[in-house]
């Protein structure tokens, strides 16, 4: 049995288990992608643009590696799939030995017109400086394209992954890096029929100084923009669309305790623990009824400390004898992953227990519960990795949802940040 460090109305900690049993649970894909490539092979058919004469384009083994080779360029290579207008796509890229100087950037480009150099688009990207950048390339451009917004990106780290994700939505868009929300942007003025689906690609460049800039790009997600919200601002279905003001309007348990911390700060809700086999949790004053779609996302910003760490989340939660009891969702740095039935940090019972294909724990994922009854469903990165049928803990009238981080034997500290929270009926 756990030993459980119970705090009053902040985040609980409790002793860990041991680490979970890789098995191999079923798998589907969610209804919510529109497109996915993993680059095992180049079947989607990407194709440079701007100048094969000044660019190298390889796609296989699981990445798209692609170089601008001459200064002051900028190429961009597309596939050849469109998508629609509102759709919610994130992408992991890492720089192969950036110049120091960071004269150079590469982006996400959105709503593409058309798959040559004629093409008018929206640019999402990130400078080598630790900038981020909001461009719009137009018709018969004198260069490639006009900056029209940018700023700093804080904690920016080249020599890492950088997980760039955009959330578009009409003439709204959310543009987040590595997890956080750096900026919203609102623009009408490119390719505005809606009804005919768009090309989306990536960008890499070069400013004066440097002849070389080379990036490989992994995990490429295109999902359904109804599956998230810009700012508040969408699914007028669902339960709480949660961004993380700074004002916690719906009052997360925030504070420092023994051994773990949970805050709130740049659309960021931040749960850290400093204690190895303990794992913690916060949760809002709202509650919630008990079947749910539930959606989050989460990056561990320190995955350099090593993977004995864990993240998740919490649903059906309620007080039983002074005791949280809830299911909790948990994957982990090394990509096993188990779903359990809680009670004061005692395991009541094991519903599944596997491992996510290509799981990234250096990457900003995407964590979903879809409860219906007894039906559980478990998601990552908009694929399905498992489901369970459980009834162990009882029903009650509205439960608690809970955001979770933790580690295992050998690892002192874990800090995961949640943003983007939405819940709705399934």
């Amino acid at each position: 049995m756990k030993v459980s460090i119970v705090r009053l109305l902040i985040v609980l900690c409790v002793v860990m288990t041991s680490a979970f049993v890789r098995s191999t649970p079923a798998s589907a894909q969610d209804s919510f992608v529109i497109f996915q490539d993993d680059f095992r092979n180049n079947d989607n058919g990407w194709e440079v643009v701007g100048g094969t004469d000044t660019s190298k384009l390889f796609v296989g083994d699981g990445v798209l590696r692609f170089s601008t080779e001459k200064e002051g360029y900028a190429n961009w290579a597309v596939p050849d799939v469109t998508v629609p207008d509102d759709i919610d796509v994130q992408v992991t890229a890492t720089v192969i030995d950036p110049d120091s100087s960071g004269n150079w950037n590469f982006a996400l480009i959105l709503r593409a017109d058309t798959r040559d150099s004629d093409a008018s688009f929206y640019h999402f990207g990130v400078g080598g400086d630790g900038s981020y950048e909001f461009s719009i390339r137009r018709k018969n451009p004198e260069n490639y394209a006009e900056n029209i917004k940018s700023g700093k990106i804080s904690g920016f780290n080249v020599n890492r992954p950088i997980k760039l994700r955009v959330l578009a939505q009409g003439d709204t868009f959310a543009f987040f890096v590595n997890g956080k929300q750096v900026d919203t942007f609102k623009d009408s003025s490119v390719s505005t029929d809606a009804d005919t689906e768009k090309y989306l690609g990536f960008m890499v460049g070069t400013y004066s100084g440097v002849e070389r800039n080379e990036v490989e790009f992994t995990d490429l997600l295109v999902m359904s923009a109804d599956s998230a919200t810009v700012n508040n601002g969408g699914d007028p279905d669902a339960l709480l669309n949660e961004t993380f003001p700074d004002d916690n309007p719906n009052e997360w348990i925030l504070g420092t305790f023994t051994n773990s911390k949970s805050s709130i700060s740049d659309n960021t809700l931040t749960v850290q623990i400093t204690k190895d086999n303990f794992f913690g949790y916060t949760w809002p004053k709202t509650k919630f009824p008990e079947d749910l779609d539930i959606t989050v996302n989460v990056i561990n910003p320190d995955p350099e400390a090593g993977d004995a760490w864990g993240y998740g989340i919490g649903y059906r939660g309620y007080d039983e004898d002074d005791e949280k009891t809830f299911y909790l969702f948990e994957v982990q740095g090394t990509g096993k992953f188990a779903v359990t039935a809680q009670k004061g940090g005692t395991v009541l019972d094991t519903l599944i227990k596997g491992t996510v294909s290509n799981f990234d724990g250096s990457a900003e994922n995407v964590l979903r519960v879809v409860v219906r009854g007894n039906t559980h469903n478990f998601y990552v990165n908009g694929k399905k990795v498992g489901s369970a049928q459980d009834s162990t803990l009882d029903q009650k009238t509205d439960y608690y949802l809970l955001l979770e981080a933790g580690t295992f034997e050998g690892q002192n500290s874990i800090s995961a940040n949640f943003s983007n929270l939405v819940v709705k009926a399934p």
